[in-house]
């Protein structure tokens, strides 16, 4: 069964974020869960 539950908030990583190999470090996975928290109460009211 597909989930009809569709959200998306584009983040840009920045360079600060990653490492030498350009992978974002761990830590910043919750920021940006933070992010699409916000932007989805947002949208939604």
């Amino acid at each position: 069964m597909e989930s009809r539950f569709k959200f998306s908030a584009p983040v840009q990583v920045r360079y600060g974020e990653t490492d030498m190999q350009g992978h974002v470090f761990f830590g910043y996975y919750f920021t940006y869960f933070d992010v699409g928290l916000v932007e989805y109460l947002r949208a939604t009211g």
